[in-house]
């Protein structure tokens, strides 16, 4: 088992041996304890030429800091003893992962403020033509409903006044 060099250089490392000095348990030592059953269930699940597992797991760097790893593990040729060859392709994700924590805490927060609310909230998306609303209801969480094709159904069903038509349209769907 080796680890490509320029993924050693990432962790800080500038050679193999000296990161088996810190891992103590082999490759598997700079990924996070409670990731490594992930990495070992992918290892089961290849069993010929061509199978392929995806996931993502956290390593341990030399500075202590945690990155994200997407790798794509796969069983590539056969030695003559009739070990498998397995390639695994890694890429830090750290920065989209930490990204999507962020957006993910931002909706929880809008979540609970909507709750705490007793105010209705719209939103459209121009690109769908989308109307949406959300409305509190205590107790009951956030109710969310959806007009597809909004701009039509202003024009079409007359849900406000004929003359308010042309402004909604300009100001809400064309921005």
């Amino acid at each position: 088992v080796s680890i490509n060099r320029a993924v050693l250089n990432l962790m800080g490392y500038k050679d193999m041996e000296e990161g088996l000095n810190d891992w103590h348990d082999g490759v598997l030592g700079a990924v996070l304890k409670e990731d490594r059953l992930i990495l070992q269930e992918v290892y089961r699940g290849l069993r010929e030429i061509g199978d392929r597992q995806d996931q993502e797991y956290r390593v341990r760097w030399k500075d202590g800091s945690i990155h994200w790893m997407e790798g794509t593990s796969m069983i590539v040729g056969v030695t003559p003893q009739g070990e498998d060859i397995l390639q695994r392709t890694v890429v830090d994700i750290t920065q989209r992962k930490i990204l999507q924590e962020q957006l993910e805490r931002e909706q929880e927060m809008y979540r609970i403020s909507m709750e705490a609310s007793s105010a209705v909230m719209f939103e459209y998306r121009m690109d769908e033509d989308v109307f949406i609303s959300y409305e509190p209801r205590p107790g009951m969480g956030v109710w969310r409903d959806e007009l597809h094709n909004y701009s039509n159904i202003l024009l079409e069903q007359k849900i406000i006044h004929p003359d308010d038509i042309p402004i909604v349209l300009d100001n809400i769907c064309r921005g």
